[in-house]
């Protein structure tokens, strides 16, 4: 009695989406990982092209724990 999804009459359009953005995130990493600069640059901001700079470097920092 609790299907979520039988009201939902967009499915095919959602999964078109979500098949999409899984397609850019594949092509995005193949790109970072054939540029040679892994150790360089950033997957995240490559990927998402956005500047995670803080991230990163609060991730290294863990690292290093």
């Amino acid at each position: 009695m609790n299907d979520l999804g039988r009201s939902c009459t967009r499915t095919s359009e959602l999964q078109s989406a979500f098949a999409a953005a899984c397609q850019q995130l594949r092509d995005a990493c193949d790109e970072w990982a054939s540029d040679g600069n892994i150790k360089s640059s950033s997957v995240l901001a490559t990927t998402l092209q956005a500047n995670f700079d803080g991230l990163e470097k609060v991730r290294n920092q863990l690292a290093y724990l």
